[in-house]
């Protein structure tokens, strides 16, 4: 299937000329860049990936499409400096690739910084995925406003107002998704599975780690 891929004498692409920093926006499609078979045994999974990579009907479809056209759509990742890659784009595509027996995928490799890295995968995956679950958004919308802040390119607000602009939430709503995701994992999931609504999941994230254990226990008459 080919041997890896040595990035020595590759001119990478940055992030800032793909996607534009905070005061330009990017005018040439991804597409055009040039892509890359890798080994996948040869790309990690993103450190902080918040979204959940599950072998389920839908990931059934991507199986068959991959299977028949191949993968369509390359995925994203960044170089780790010791011939290995870490997956931005495309955990989803990754696993189907696996479970057809492939060796390789195609790649876009960019270099970007964490705070780049983790905004790419965001914007990625809430621009891509057909089914969101809440603890995916409220996680996702927490990392891309934290990241952008940590840039020092935008205050609170604005980066409220940024992440509400890309994705069709209220700001209010971008807000309660961003407290929600202090919510423990055992919660989230109740809040997943609907056992809990988002307003209820909301107040609950204001109580400190050891009172939302016991509103868990009594949940669960514990």
């Amino acid at each position: 299937m080919g041997s890896r891929v040595d990035v020595s004498g590759i001119q990478l692409e940055t992030y800032d000329s793909i996607f534009g920093s905070s005061t330009t926006v990017r005018t040439e499609p991804l597409s055009n860049l040039k892509s890359y078979n890798i080994q996948l045994n040869d790309i990690v999974p993103f450190s902080e990936h918040t979204f959940k990579v599950v072998d389920d009907e839908s990931m059934d479809k991507l199986v068959e499409s991959i299977a028949v056209r191949g993968v369509m759509n390359p995925g994203i990742v960044r170089p780790l400096g010791n011939g290995k890659y870490e997956m931005i784009s495309g955990h989803r595509r990754k696993r189907a690739c696996e479970k057809l027996g492939f060796l390789q995928m195609p790649v876009y490799i960019i270099s970007m910084s964490d705070d780049e890295a983790k905004i790419c995968m965001v914007d990625s995956n809430l621009t891509q995925r057909d089914t969101i679950l809440p603890s995916e958004k409220a996680k996702s919308y927490r990392m891309k406003f934290e990241a952008v802040k940590h840039q020092g390119t935008r205050r609170g607000g604005l980066t409220a107002s940024i992440i509400s602009e890309a994705y069709g939430d209220s700001m209010s709503t971008v807000k309660r998704f961003i407290k929600i995701s202090y919510l423990n994992d055992k919660l989230l999931e109740m809040l997943d599975i609907g056992i809990l609504g988002t307003e209820t999941a909301y107040e609950i994230a204001f109580l400190r780690a050891d009172y939302q254990e016991i509103v868990w226990m009594v949940i669960n008459d514990i």
